[in-house]
């Protein structure tokens, strides 16, 4: 089953997903939290805190898309830990699908392949996917929108 959380940026989507799964033993995967004004993944089974986001463009192995530069070797640390999921997690998180990902970047190569499995999994998968980009991302993914559950978060 996958569950869609969407919404505005700084709406308190990964808020949410940390006060409702960081604790929770049967949950797994990927928050993407912003600490002291730089993105960064939150591996939650190892409670890991790594920079994704860097502040020099001109480093080596830099993604980059619009004002915001990644660490390319962070996202390829990320693709590693997802696919090392077991099966047994009830629940597994990746926040967030953005730009990068739709244009293969990021997280993808793989990330296809990642919710097509658990696509047909009993278990839980919870997605993040900015609002803006969620009929790109159902193109993308060859999803169908019926299949997935939605919560919509909006900025107050």
């Amino acid at each position: 089953m996958i569950k869609i959380i969407s919404g505005d940026t700084r709406a308190g989507k990964t808020t949410h997903l940390f006060r409702e799964y960081a604790q929770n033993p049967n949950a797994d995967g990927i928050l993407q939290p912003v600490v002291d004004g730089i993105r960064c993944n939150y591996y939650l089974k190892t409670r890991e805190l790594r920079k994704l986001e860097v502040m020099n463009a001109s480093a080596p192995d830099v993604e980059t898309i619009g004002n915001y530069h990644f660490s390319t070797a962070e996202f390829q640390r990320a693709r590693q830990y997802l696919h090392a999921i077991p099966g047994e997690n009830s629940i597994t998180i990746l926040d967030e699908i953005g730009p990068l990902e739709l244009e293969g970047r990021g997280i993808e190569p793989g990330l296809q392949e990642f919710i097509a499995v658990h696509a047909a999994d009993p278990n839980l998968l919870i997605l993040v996917v900015r609002s803006k980009i969620l009929d790109t991302f159902f193109e993308r993914f060859a999803l169908d929108r019926s299949t997935c559950e939605f919560v919509e978060f909006r900025r107050v």
